[in-house]
């Protein structure tokens, strides 16, 4: 459980990804939201996260999921 890990010295942040990724119309998205919440943890620019984004995620699903990693950014500050 969380308290488990906290206990423990881990930092542990909870965020509504599936929630989130519900109201930006596609709950399957949680998963580009909790990356978008942890690109912000590691050293790699925006712009790269998005780059391969771009070149993974096909064309009709990818403004829906730029938007989810964004969210998930945001979360975050």
């Amino acid at each position: 459980t969380i308290e488990f890990l906290r206990a423990k010295g881990l930092q542990v942040t909870v965020l509504p990804a599936s929630k989130t990724a519900r109201e930006l119309g596609d709950g399957r998205m949680a998963n580009v939201v909790m990356l978008g919440a942890l690109s912000t943890l590691l050293p790699i620019p925006q712009d790269m996260w998005e780059k391969i984004l771009k070149m993974r995620i096909p064309k009709r699903f990818l403004e829906g999921n730029l938007k989810a990693f964004s969210t998930g950014r945001e979360m975050m500050s």
